[in-house]
């Protein structure tokens, strides 16, 4: 079987979750043919930049049709911005796809950033926004399957885009965790990794943010939990990418402002593109979510996979999981308050009851792995093609 796969290679989840999608189909299907094409990330700034890209994207994708490589493709594997191509084969030659849906680009309008945007930004933003809701329901609408990652995340966009009559075509596959990457530490490997932190003592704690400077994540509502919660022994990690966009180096000055003006210099830390982001989780006593807009958090797993526990918004695939776990880990509201009383409440619990619960989170998030994952969606794939 000759399978076309197409996405992006931008920073984050979507790009994470489909490369290790790719990596396990080849070493679980030696025998088949996987044909990768993977979009380049604009590395631009600013909008004529980014058209020019995206003009660019439509062109290379038109040359790579033609290549003698997609002859005879049995079905194609996509996730959102490649459905174009995806439509041309299956229209042209006849191939069925599957469309992979990891999260909805929807834009947040409650964003203190959103609401602070000059008319011309708003009237942009909701334009772009909108291009992309069309892209989304195009592909919906045309694919054999598509494939969502969590229960809530197939619900909410059908019912957001009213699209209840395809609901037949569509199923429910989670995301997975690389336990070969992501596992506890002992002891002695915890105290070797803090020692390289000099600025971090024994009596010291760590609550951790990992992922994109975006402002749907909600990074300053932690930032100013951290004041509410006057415990100087806490210290905050903050790993992510580079920040590319424009909008994504304002909102890390933002941060750094916020900081600044709550005197929090001394215990909140960025790192940038880290070597080795697990042994950041490993040292982590708490990893912290308060996203807007999460659909499946690879972040929950991955934490809970290194011994640390997690703590999130009410959004998406996140107290899903939690239930399962401790529901007390679930944020009712995405406020400062919220997040300084829930870091009180898990900072008062005995050592042993917070050992139990990450524990438990460790056990639970071994029933997702990406082998299992990959399993599933080729089998999928294989029907549409018998």
């Amino acid at each position: 079987m000759k399978i076309l796969i197409l996405h992006q290679d931008i920073d984050g989840g979507t790009k994470n979750a489909t490369e290790a999608i790719i990596e396990e189909l080849k070493k679980e299907y030696p025998q088949h043919k996987f044909i990768i094409y993977k979009q380049k990330d604009p590395i631009v700034k600013g909008r004529l930049q980014y058209t020019r890209h995206l003009l660019w994207s439509i062109f290379d994708f038109y040359k790579y049709l033609n290549k003698k490589t997609l002859k005879d493709v049995d079905c194609v594997y996509f996730n959102i911005y490649s459905c174009a191509v995806a439509k041309y084969l299956s229209q042209h030659k006849n191939t069925p796809s599957f469309f992979h849906f990891h999260g909805n680009q929807e834009f947040v309008k409650t964003l203190e950033s959103e609401k602070k945007r000059s008319w011309l930004g708003k009237f942009y933003n909701k334009f772009l926004g909108n291009i992309v809701n069309k892209l989304q329901r195009f592909a919906f609408s045309y694919s054999d399957k598509v494939c969502f990652v969590s229960a809530f995340a197939k619900n909410q966009f059908i019912k957001q885009h009213k699209m209840q009559e395809y609901s037949h075509k569509t199923l429910v596959i989670p995301n997975g965790v690389n336990f070969k990457h992501f596992f506890p530490a002992t002891n002695k490997e915890k105290k070797k990794a803090l020692n390289k932190l000099s600025f971090i003592n024994s009596k010291e704690k760590i609550i951790t943010y990992s992922g994109r400077i975006d402002e749907k994540k909600g990074i300053n509502k932690i930032i100013l939990a951290l004041k509410k919660y006057e415990n100087k022994d806490i210290h905050f990690f903050i790993i992510h990418p580079n920040p590319r966009e424009k909008q994504s180096i304002f909102y890390k000055k933002w941060l750094e402002e916020i900081i600044e003006k709550n005197d929090l210099k001394s215990r909140i830390h960025f790192f940038e593109n880290p070597k080795n982001i697990t042994s950041f989780y490993q040292i982590s006593d708490l990893v912290i979510l308060p996203s807007e807009r999460e659909y499946f958090s690879l972040v929950l797993l991955e934490s809970f996979a290194c011994g640390a526990s997690f703590i999130g918004s009410k959004v998406g695939f996140i107290p899903e999981f939690l239930r399962k776990i401790d529901s007390r880990l679930i944020l009712d509201k995405n406020t400062p308050s919220e997040i300084a009383k829930k870091l009180q409440w898990y900072f008062s619990l005995k050592q042993s009851e917070r050992n139990e619960i990450s524990k438990k989170g460790n056990t639970v998030s071994k029933s997702f792995d990406w082998s299992s994952t990959a399993k599933k969606i080729f089998m999928e794939l294989k029907q549409l093609v018998n």
